[in-house]
């Protein structure tokens, strides 16, 4: 199978993910690819914790939509914006922190040292 010009390609709609209500909208929130946590490794440890909401969401949805964009191709930023909501900004972000592999510290826990 040849998608996007490869010979192995991720096939959009097939990813395993987090299913997440937006805007009423069923939707299975993917993992990011390796080059999109590279693209936002800075950015995950810390999403949706920002001191403002206007900065959580300036910088939560670029990497949401890349996220959903690998199930959901023709899915824009400007489509998403309105789908997402008080409710279910903070779950969206929850799902692709932990199905990116980074683990949500409670309040006030630690990190672990570096090893």
């Amino acid at each position: 199978m040849e998608t996007n010009g490869r010979k192995y390609a991720a096939v959009p709609g097939k990813i395993p993910g987090t299913l997440l209500n937006l805007g009423g909208i069923e939707f299975v929130m993917p993992p990011l690819n390796l080059d999109q946590v590279r693209q936002f490794e800075h950015v995950l440890p810390t999403l949706g914790k920002k001191e403002s909401l206007a900065e959580n969401l300036q910088e939560a949805l670029p990497v949401l939509h890349a996220a959903l964009s690998r199930n959901y191709p023709d899915l824009t930023p400007e489509d998403l914006g309105p789908l997402l909501d008080l409710g279910n900004f903070p779950e969206a972000c929850a799902a692709i922190v932990e199905s990116s592999g980074y683990v949500q510290a409670t309040p006030g826990e630690s990190r672990p040292p570096a090893p």
